[in-house]
């Protein structure tokens, strides 16, 4: 999916959202995640690194496998007594870059991107309701798409080379601790753990990015799980 879809869909949610005669409250915040197991990213990324060591090459940065990825996220929700339900669009990344000097001083570089934009509809049931704070566990489903890319310069205008474009859905299981009155600001903070439906096979990222040494990895090898826990930081406000 296109920027311009999540955006035109977003707004199509959000306008339809506001005819309901419940309090809509905007959301905006931004998420940290973790993989579970990047063991097929850390075989390509180890032989990336492998091979441009000293005394043939002379590294100023090494590359890195998926750590801590990041993201915005912009959405809305419904506080009610006894359930908090709502839709948010999120885009999340990871970088690393390798680069330096192979010994007749002339540069490599590589900038690897992973990311994951799409949208989750969730809901939470309040099992704690008090004046100003709400808590309790939830599910969202997700729909996204997952990206691997990387790019050769450093340059405002060198473009990435997309060589991981997956579609995935996913169920995250989520627990919600929400401060503020259900009309008005909340400030939330919610740890999830997400489920993918299906994996993702990275043996094009591979074959790309460590063109002429690719190791030949089974696809067991290079069959990725996107599996990943994370935490949403958030507040959300009334619009007028």
């Amino acid at each position: 999916m296109k920027y311009k879809t999540f955006f035109f869909l977003f707004l199509l949610f959000f306008a339809g959202s506001l005819s309901y005669s419940q309090t809509m409250l905007f959301t905006f915040g931004y998420s940290f995640e973790q993989y579970e197991n990047t063991a097929p990213f850390d075989l390509v990324v180890s032989d990336f690194n492998d091979y441009h060591l000293e005394p043939a090459f002379v590294p100023d940065n090494t590359l890195e496998a998926p750590g801590i990825s990041r993201g915005i996220i912009l959405g809305c929700k419904v506080n009610n007594t006894w359930s908090t339900f709502g839709f948010d669009m999120h885009l999340h990344r990871f970088k690393s870059k390798g680069n330096g000097m192979d010994s007749l001083g002339v540069e490599y570089f590589r900038k690897v991107k992973i990311s994951h934009d799409g949208f989750s509809f969730f809901y939470n049931l309040n099992l704690i309701h008090a004046d100003g704070f709400r808590a309790g566990p939830g599910f969202s489903f997700n729909m996204d798409q997952f990206y691997g890319k990387y790019k050769i310069g450093d340059g405002p205008y060198d473009k990435y080379f997309n060589t991981i474009d997956k579609f995935l859905l996913s169920g995250s299981a989520r627990f919600m601790l929400s401060f503020g009155k259900e009309d008005s600001f909340n400030f939330d903070l919610i740890p999830y753990y997400t489920l993918p439906f299906w994996k993702v096979n990275i043996t094009e990222f591979n074959n790309e990015l460590n063109a002429d040494y690719a190791s030949p990895y089974t696809k067991q090898q290079m069959t990725f799980d996107p599996t990943n826990m994370g935490l949403i930081v958030s507040v959300s406000f009334v619009l007028k």
